[in-house]
């Protein structure tokens, strides 16, 4: 059985029913619900910004390079930032709109 270090909770946004915890383990910051260990929203290391630990993000920036030079971009969802982020840095002057539902993931 693999063991699973310990994650130093370093903050906790919203309220109770519907809160996200801020952690961070083995050099990675990540986002998660309070409610279920199992969905995470992301993670990103803390000292390389475009470093993440996610499918999600391989698959945007697979579809975001079909585009040569994109001048705008919606994002559905903002989770840890990572793919604004990622857009940003493949493209500095891309205006970008992010629709997110989730308060506490805005919060955080």
């Amino acid at each position: 059985m693999r063991r699973r270090r310990r994650e130093n909770i370093i903050g906790r946004v919203g309220k109770e029913s519907s809160s996200v915890i801020i952690y961070e383990r083995n050099g990675y910051r990540g986002l998660r619900f309070a409610d279920n260990d199992a969905l995470v929203q992301g993670v990103m290391h803390c000292n390389r910004p475009l470093d993440f630990r996610s499918e999600y993000v391989r698959q945007q920036l697979a579809a975001a390079l079909c585009h040569p030079g994109p001048r705008t971009a919606l994002c559905l969802g903002l989770g840890v930032g990572a793919v604004p982020r990622l857009w940003r840095a493949l493209w500095p002057n891309l205006h970008i709109d992010i629709v997110e539902i989730n308060e506490p993931i805005i919060a955080a």
